[in-house]
């Protein structure tokens, strides 16, 4: 954590709301856009990272100052991704239905070849997914991503390297493309 963050977090954790609003200012994008990817709708991509704020409002008190925001608020983002998922599991089970498609509401992924690493990162498990959109679309280390997903450095690199084989398989390299 740097020691600007470190000052936030002391301020936040004596209630100053200031400190509050501007960590949710740096995080708030980030963490959207993880959440987004992660369980593919925007609604409750939103519901997630605000959970991950008010978590972070109520419970203040548990950051350690040495320790890292940026995993802390994944790591809440990703945890509360998880439940949403299982409870839907359950329920469609439940009412006998199977697993629905989410639609595609990203712009961007007109292209084929987007909508070809989209559906590949789909095919894999929210665990490996997780790991991948966190190491390379959100940029944390591998010490972050043990953080933010509750594992050893060695367990965040051994889960990143199997989402990297799982997606390769899902993903298969056609000559002329780079990896």
């Amino acid at each position: 954590m740097s020691p600007d963050e470190a000052e936030l977090v002391d301020a936040l954790k004596s209630g100053d709301k200031r400190a509050f609003v501007e960590i949710r200012r740096r995080f708030i994008s980030q963490l959207y856009r993880y959440a987004c990817r992660l369980l593919r709708d925007p609604g409750r991509a939103e519901d997630a990272v605000q959970e991950a704020f008010l978590a972070l409002w109520t419970k203040s008190h548990l950051l350690d100052r040495d320790g890292n925001l940026r995993s802390w608020l994944y790591r809440v983002v990703y945890t509360k991704s998880v439940d949403w998922m299982r409870k839907e599991r359950e329920t469609l089970v439940e009412d006998g239905l199977g697993p629905r498609e989410i639609p595609n509401e990203d712009p961007f992924e007109h292209k084929v070849v987007l909508e070809q690493i989209e559906l590949a990162l789909q095919k894999l498990s929210l665990r490996e997914r997780s790991a991948i959109l966190l190491f390379h679309l959100e940029g944390l280390t591998l010490l972050e991503l043990g953080r933010a997903m509750d594992l050893s450095e060695d367990a965040a690199e051994s889960l990143l390297r199997r989402a990297r084989l799982s997606l390769r398989k899902n993903y298969p390299v056609t000559q002329g493309d780079e990896v």
